[in-house]
């Protein structure tokens, strides 16, 4: 499956992901809202935060299912 089907696939789920950031090292748990091929970014509600980020896909290291995580420990 090709990388925007699955993230399509995601959106359409509301699929809880975890996106590791290249700066910092940071993580931000949350959903994938809306992603912009043409821009090559993405919306993303962070759960934790309670807040919208833009993220362009420069800046993210990786995106994953947080399949079996359990939030807040």
């Amino acid at each position: 499956m090709r990388q925007l089907e699955i993230i399509q696939r995601w959106i359409d789920e509301n699929q809880l992901v975890v996106i590791s950031l290249l700066e910092d090292d940071r993580k931000v748990i949350g959903r994938i809202l809306h992603y912009d091929s043409k821009n090559r970014a993405c919306l993303v509600y962070d759960d934790d935060g309670k807040s919208v980020h833009h993220l362009a896909l420069t800046e993210i290291q990786s995106i994953k299912r947080t399949d079996g995580m359990k939030k807040g420990g």
